[in-house]
C-alpha cells in the first residue's frame, strides 16, 4: 500500500521511494537499498530538473505535487552535502525555503537558509496560520505563492 515515487536526475531514473498511503505503516517512506540505486536518494533534490532560475525548496514529494513546477524536495528536513552541491550547481537566482510548520521544519529551514545564502539569494517562507505542511495549502494559497515567486500561476 505505497505510492512509488521515481527519483530522476537529468532525465535519468536514479532510484525510487515508496510512500505509505494507509497512514498505518511505522515507516512512512521506504527507499530502495543503496546498493540497488544508481544514486542515493538522499543525494538528490526531488523534482529539481523542473526548476529553473528560482526554486521553492520543501521537505517532501507530496509538497512538490501540491505546488508544482519550480518546486523541489529534500526528502526530509535535513540536507546532505550532496544535495547542497546539487542546489548550488543549478545556479538559481533565488531560493525560497518552505518547510513544514513544526519545530524541526522551522529550525532546519532557517539553518539551510543561512547556509545557502552564502551562494544564492535565499528567502525563508512560512506557512499560513493553522497550516502544518505545504501539501495542505489550498488551491488559492498555491496560486498566490506561485504568483509571488514566479510572477505567474503556471
Amino acid at each position: 500500500h505505497r505510492i512509488i515515487i521515481p527519483l530522476y536526475m537529468n532525465g535519468v531514473l536514479m532510484s525510487y521511494v515508496g510512500r505509505d498511503v494507509t497512514g498505518r505503516a511505522t515507516i512512512r517512506y521506504k527507499a530502495v537499498p543503496i546498493d540497488q540505486c544508481i544514486r542515493d536518494p538522499k543525494s538528490m533534490i526531488y523534482h529539481i530538473d523542473h526548476a529553473h532560475d528560482k526554486l521553492i525548496l520543501v521537505e517532501g514529494a507530496t509538497d512538490v505535487w501540491r505546488i508544482g513546477k519550480g518546486c523541489g524536495a529534500s526528502m526530509g528536513a535535513a540536507l546532505t552535502p550532496a544535495q547542497i552541491t546539487q542546489i548550488i550547481q543549478k545556479k538559481f537566482s533565488r531560493i525560497f525555503i518552505l518547510y513544514d510548520n513544526d519545530a524541526t521544519g522551522v529550525a532546519e529551514g532557517e539553518k539551510i537558509g543561512a547556509l545557502l545564502s552564502q551562494y544564492v539569494d535565499v528567502e525563508i517562507l512560512y506557512l499560513p496560520e493553522g497550516t502544518q505542511d505545504p501539501g495542505e495549502l489550498t488551491s488559492d494559497d498555491v496560486k498566490v505563492l506561485r504568483k509571488q515567486v514566479f510572477g505567474k500561476i503556471y
